[in-house]
């Protein structure tokens, strides 16, 4: 914004000139932060939740880490992976199959802090995700010494939600 203002001389007569002021006023830049500080405090939780940042998930860390490992594999391979996973012994197993075959992915124990305890209905808790992003799962509650949290997967979306019980 460009304003025109005229150059008094020292006897109080105008100089004839004119001047040229260049920028901001204070009013029109505050106005400007307002907006970027709104449009910021609008798309922040957005761009979070797309970019993966989590809150603490406290307990239940581990397992919601094992579940996004066998989604990323499934998409990013183009396969089913197929997730197993014993409650009481915390023994998992993740088998994939695809155009290229079937077979078992990995085998391992889930490692998690001491007094840490799964529970579940089921004898054996099972999530199945697709290539495209979307899961079958079961619903698992995590007891630890920060308290009670339930893990569940979204299943259109494949998204592990963590929430405090």
């Amino acid at each position: 914004m460009r304003r025109r203002r005229n150059v008094v001389g020292a006897a109080g007569s105008r100089a004839g000139r004119s001047e040229v002021r260049q920028g901001f006023t204070l009013i029109e830049m505050v106005i400007v932060m307002i907006i970027a500080a709104v449009a910021v405090g609008v798309t922040a939780p957005a761009l979070m939740r797309m970019a993966g940042v989590r809150g603490d998930e406290g307990d239940a860390t581990p397992l919601a880490a094992l579940l996004r490992a066998a989604r990323r594999e499934a998409v990013e391979g183009g396969v089913v992976a197929s997730l197993y996973l014993d409650p009481e012994t915390r023994n998992f197993r993740i088998d994939t199959a695809g155009p290229a075959g079937a077979g078992v992915l990995t085998e391992s124990f889930l490692e998690m802090d001491p007094g840490v305890t799964l529970e579940n209905d089921s004898l054996r808790v099972q999530f199945i995700f697709r290539p495209d992003g979307s899961v079958f799962g079961d619903t698992l509650m995590v007891h630890g010494q920060w308290g009670s949290s339930r893990v569940s997967v979204d299943r259109w979306t494949g998204a592990i939600r963590v929430e405090a019980w």
